[in-house]
Parts: C-alpha cells; structure tokens; sequence
C-alpha cells in the first residue's frame, strides 16, 4: 500500500480510527486520503493521516487499510470555532469560541484545555 504520512506530518493525537475493508481498490483509497488531506480551500478536510503499520508475528493484521486520523492545533481550534462551542470568558459570562479571541477565555492554554476529547474528536468528523 502506498504511505500516508503528510510531507509535513509531525506526530498528533489520532482522534479516529479510518478502517476501510481489505479489498479496497487503491486508487480509492489514495482519493479518501487526499480529501481528508487537503485544505479545506481546496474542498478537502484539512486532517493529519498516518497509516497503521502491519504489525508483527501474531499481531500482524489481515487488513492494512486501517488510518488513524488527527489534526493540528489550528485545525481543532477552527472545528471548535465552526462547532459553536461555548466557553467562560474571563468576565465570567459564556461566549462562543473564537480563535481570534482564544486567549480571553478562562484558563486558556491551549487546544487541550479548550476541547475535551469528545469535542476534539467531532471537531474531527
């Protein structure tokens, strides 16, 4: 199968597991890789990709068409902004997120702070 890190790939969180069956013609798959990929101005997700490897002796997997799919920092920030996720403000009040105003939030430090894993991964799909 063809690898799947991105040129510029640093390691991330996976948030998702992508399994596709085995038999997926790989032509197929390199088109879901690249739209999940591709910057959303190019009508792509903008989404981190890295391939699970084959394993080794009796972990070795039958299917090699298994993903793990993550994002930057400022790609979960943009999903909690489009998500309308409402934080405290440091007046106390609840707004909704902003990355323009990140830093006015409460005890902002950061994506992990402003997004529990449950909103990191719909910030995903």
């Amino acid at each position: 199968m063809m690898p799947t890190a991105d040129s510029s790939s640093s390691p991330f969180d996976p948030l998702v597991v992508l399994e596709l069956v085995s038999d997926t013609k790989e032509e197929a798959v390199t088109w879901l890789l690249s739209r999940i990929r591709d910057p959303p101005q190019i009508g792509g997700a903008g989404l981190l990709v890295e391939q699970l490897g084959p394993g080794v002796g009796a972990e070795e997997k039958d299917n090699l068409n298994l993903f793990l799919v993550g994002a930057s920092l400022e790609r979960l920030l943009s999903g909690a902004e489009d998500l309308g996720l409402f934080k405290e403000y440091n007046d106390g009040s609840m707004r909704g997120f902003t990355r323009s105003n990140k830093h006015n939030f409460k005890d902002f430090k950061g994506v992990s702070s402003a997004c529990v894993l449950c909103v990191r991964r719909a910030a995903v799909l």
